[in-house]
């Protein structure tokens, strides 16, 4: 099932299709950094807020699912739907992606009117084993890469 944040989309549909068993949630959006409005580019919001739109507004303020359930729907059931053994579960001997957040603050700020602002509520994360982002700021650490599969 596709899912897609949109303001054209309606609500109930939106809700319906992410308590959906077999729905996962993804993103197609790509990182760029505040600075980066300054080139003039077209940026979607899902860019800077994708998974905080989902968990801030869909799981915490809409109560729609339970946290357990959210987290999985955009780890380890994608990891798992698209084949990429490595990544989607904290376990030994897999890649270290991991994102510490507060689930009371989590939020995206991006709209389409202004898409380069960060979210709130992303304390941490973990790319790769490497500290990417320490209380909320970048630590200028590159760690990600192409996954082909």
């Amino acid at each position: 099932h596709l899912i897609c944040f949109d303001k054209s989309m309606n609500e109930d549909n939106i809700l319906r299709k992410i308590n959906c068993p077999v729905s996962l949630i993804s993103s197609d959006g790509v990182g760029f950094c505040e600075e980066d409005s300054r080139r003039g580019q077209l940026v979607h919001p899902r860019c800077f807020g994708a998974f905080p739109r989902f968990l801030g507004r869909y799981v915490r303020e809409a109560l729609s699912l339970k946290w357990e359930k959210a987290i999985q729907k955009i780890t380890s059931i994608p990891a798992l739907k698209y084949g990429i053994n490595d990544r989607g579960f904290i376990q030994k001997d897999l890649k270290a992606d991991i994102a510490i957040l507060d689930p009371n603050k989590i939020i995206d700020r991006a709209t389409l009117d202004n898409p380069f602002q960060y979210s709130l509520g992303v304390r941490y994360v973990l790319v790769n084993g490497k500290l990417v982002v320490d209380k909320a700021n970048h630590t200028g650490e590159l760690a990600g890469e192409i996954v082909v599969k």
